[in-house]
């Protein structure tokens, strides 16, 4: 056997059947550095490539789909809500195929007032108004006849500038003071030609009073602020 393989190798040599390293060819390493086999191995990111279910609908024109924008009626019947409401309108509706809006009526409380002594804010023409001051003189607490707004605060008009009624002033210079008198609050002591009405009235005790001091009826014209009127009692005062 050992013959046999000599003698084979032998005539295999005499024929050029050796090819030698140096005659190998190098497919794909010509004019450079082979390239590196273990990229071709590596996984593709399939993503960039891939056209499956992930991409946009091509009968959508290559955009997704999408639910119909808010003030919109598409799809929707007539009758059906295509945007919200608010303060002054009602949620707007369908009407062959228009979104149309439904204005609540004037006057309709649409926020919160500022206090007591400011309005309810209400709508018109669909626009939420502002919240206003009340006028002179409304009472803003139950009970308490001198609880009264006076420039849209809420004040206690048993003070010296405020005295029975919104912006009777007290002559504070003179030591004036708002002080009950039979129930009513008026601006004390006084004398002739120290009062803010014109009357120094003496019944009771001295008072500014909005009397006629001659007569001991209210004034003609009524001088008591706007808003408020002379009334006749024991005593006139101003009230609203």
């Amino acid at each position: 056997m050992y013959a046999r393989c000599v003698l084979a190798f032998a005539s295999c040599a005499s024929l050029g059947c050796i090819v030698s390293f140096d005659d190998a060819p190098r497919s794909g390493c010509d004019g450079g550095a082979c390239h590196d086999v273990g990229s071709l191995d590596a996984p593709r990111d399939q993503r960039a490539v891939d056209t499956g279910a992930d991409s946009p609908d091509k009968e959508s024109g290559g955009k997704p789909d999408a639910t119909p924008e808010a003030g919109s009626c598409a799809s929707l019947p007539d009758g059906g809500y295509c945007g919200p409401g608010d303060p002054c309108h009602d949620a707007p509706t369908c009407l062959a195929g228009v979104c149309t809006p439904h204005v609540r009526a004037d006057g309709t409380p649409c926020g919160i007032p500022l206090d007591a002594c400011h309005s309810i804010p209400s709508c018109k023409s669909g626009v939420c108004g502002a919240s206003t001051a009340l006028t002179d003189g409304t009472q803003w607490r139950a009970g308490d006849d001198n609880a009264r707004c006076c420039g849209g605060k809420e004040i206690e008009t048993t003070t010296v500038t405020n005295c029975g009624v919104c912006d009777i002033r007290c002559n504070t210079a003179l030591g004036q003071s708002c002080t009950a008198v039979n129930g009513h609050y008026f601006c004390t002591p006084c004398s002739p030609g120290q009062c803010w009405s014109g009357c120094c009235s003496n019944t009771t005790t001295s008072h500014c009073s909005p009397s006629n001091c001659v007569t001991g009826s209210c004034q003609t014209p009524d001088v008591c602020p706007d808003g408020s009127h002379c009334q006749s009692d024991v005593v006139n005062y101003c009230s609203y």
